[in-house]
C-alpha cells in the first residue's frame, strides 16, 4: 500500500511540475510561430521551471526535514475524591491532581 502512495504522490508532483506548466506555456506562445518554435520556447521554460523547483525544493528538504517539538509528559494519579471531579471546581495543572 505505501507503493502505491508513492505512486499516487511521484504522479501529482510529475502533473504539478512538468505537464500542467507545458500546457500552459504552449498555450502562451504566440500562435504564428512554427509549432517547432514553440516547442522549443515551451522546453526552455519548463527547464527553467525545474531549475527553480529544485533549487527550492532540495535545499528545503535537506535542512527541514527533521522538527524538534517539545514534549512534556505529565502523570495524574487518582485521589481519594475519585478520578472524576465536580464540573464547578476550576481545572487547571497546578490545582488539579497532575504533576
Amino acid at each position: 500500500m505505501t507503493d502505491f502512495w508513492y505512486l499516487v504522490l511521484m504522479l501529482a508532483l510529475a502533473y504539478l511540475i512538468l505537464i500542467l506548466p507545458s500546457g500552459f506555456f504552449f498555450a502562451e506562445t504566440e500562435a504564428e510561430k512554427p509549432i517547432k518554435g514553440r516547442i522549443i520556447q515551451v522546453v526552455r521554460n519548463e527547464m527553467i521551471l525545474v531549475v527553480v523547483v529544485c533549487v527550492t525544493l532540495f535545499p528545503s528538504f535537506a535542512f527541514l526535514r527533521y522538527s524538534h517539538i517539545p514534549i512534556s509528559a505529565r502523570t495524574c494519579v487518582a485521589t481519594d475524591t475519585g478520578v472524576f471531579i465536580a464540573s464547578t471546581d476550576p481545572v487547571n495543572l497546578n490545582s488539579s491532581a497532575c504533576s
